[in-house]
């Protein structure tokens, strides 16, 4: 399972959570599919406690991503966290996308998952970098890198300390991210740092059936396989639909399965005319696809 490391104001360095004071705190995150940064920071700028959240060698990409998932949650809970971000995946190698993308999604999962009220911005990392370091951007990544992490240093001497990480800069990054994100909030500027607005929307097709079901299911009632394969996830009733569909589906072309109770979304199931199916059936399924890759045909489920 997934170790998380964890670095202090003091510079204390440990992997049992620090005891930080009550304020109220941001969340940044600089995800990778190996090495995650997650940084809390008060609004008024400063410092929780940054972190690593390492991957295990023989832990698979999904079991990291849960692992990563529940660590989230548990900051977004215990701290009470109102406003979240993350650095947009820079993708390097085009075999690197599916992975950092996958990460990268985690946090507008939980939205959804959870229905926990916080926001989600998503930032490029040339606009964080550059309004954090506060100079012109310059040099390579590893580079710009090296310079977000004095900066923190400069801001936090304790933080000297980040340096034996050598060539891994997650928790550096992630301060950065915290960092750009508190000035955002206490200036009530987030629409300034998100690099993208709310999801974009779409057309699409659903299929409401009785009970939980499969992504092999799924795929047996649209036309064809999608590009990106089955998506499946737990819906609260909290969430808007409609939001949660395209936060979910947000740049991919896939088969969207959402699980939720059948006495929620009584507007989704009134309008597709499933009040008996839901009646039969304690949790209801959706599936979702974008216009044209479902099939004519509604099928249900009883």
């Amino acid at each position: 399972m997934a170790k998380v490391i964890y670095t202090d104001i003091e510079g204390n360095v440990t992997t049992t959570p620090p005891v930080i004071d009550a304020d109220m705190y941001v969340l940044g995150m600089d995800s990778s599919s190996t090495r995650s940064g997650v940084c809390l920071m008060s609004v008024g700028g400063r410092l929780g406690f940054t972190s690593a959240v390492v991957r295990e060698n023989s832990e698979s990409l999904a079991e990291y991503k849960i692992a990563l998932k529940k660590y989230l949650e548990g900051l977004i809970r215990q701290y009470a966290i109102k406003h979240t971000a993350y650095e947009e995946p820079f993708i390097g190698y085009a075999g690197d996308a599916k992975a950092l993308y996958m990460m990268a999604s985690s946090l507008e999962e939980l939205l959804v998952e959870t229905g926990l009220e916080f926001s989600v911005s998503s930032v490029n990392n040339k606009r964080w970098k550059k309004q954090f370091l506060n100079v012109k951007l310059e040099g390579g990544s590893a580079v710009q890198k090296e310079m977000v992490r004095q900066k923190a240093i400069e801001l936090v001497p304790a933080l000297k300390v980040l340096e034996k990480n050598g060539k891994n800069y997650d928790e550096s990054d992630a301060f950065g991210v915290a960092y750009y994100l508190a000035k955002c909030v206490r200036e009530d500027a987030l629409d300034k740092m998100a690099s993208k607005g709310k999801p974009r929307k779409f057309g699409y097709d659903i299929i409401l059936a009785g009970g939980a079901i499969t992504a092999g299911e799924a795929l047996k009632l649209v036309d064809k396989p999608r590009k990106d394969g089955v998506i499946v996830e737990n819906i609260n009733s909290k969430r808007n639909f409609d939001l949660a569909v395209y936060t979910l589906m947000q740049g991919k072309d896939a088969v969207l399965v959402l699980h939720f109770n059948s006495g929620k979304f009584g507007d989704i199931i009134l309008k597709h005319g499933a009040g008996e199916l839901a009646a039969k059936n304690g949790v209801l399924s959706a599936i979702v696809a974008r216009k044209s890759s479902a099939k004519k045909t509604k099928k249900k489920k009883e």
